[in-house]
């Protein structure tokens, strides 16, 4: 998240070579940005990071267009079966095993 906080901006000074490429600035961000860095507590700063995340979308920076969609199926006999949407569905092949 720290991709869209305003002291990375790509700019001439830095040769283009800052994180934030979009070059978007808010300071309510950079007060959540600078919170949660110092929140030691691990689900406020959670908390802080999903209100980031929010953020950044309600304000058009980020527009989320990526749906996996997918189905897949299993011997219901198979154990540690871990399928993601994004990974391929062997991804975790060596650790299946049977159930006897």
């Amino acid at each position: 998240m720290e991709q869209f906080a305003s002291w990375g901006l790509a700019q001439k000074a830095n040769a283009w070579a800052g994180r934030n490429k979009p070059r978007w600035r808010d300071a309510e961000y950079d007060r959540l940005w600078r919170a949660a860095e110092r929140e030691m507590d691990p689900v406020k700063r959670a908390a802080l990071f999903i209100r980031m995340s929010d953020f950044v979308v309600q304000n058009g920076v980020v527009i989320p267009i990526v749906a996996r969609n997918g189905a897949n199926a299993v011997s219901n006999r198979l154990r540690c079966v871990d399928f993601s949407s994004w990974s391929g569905t062997l991804w975790k092949l060596a650790y299946w095993y049977r159930e006897v």
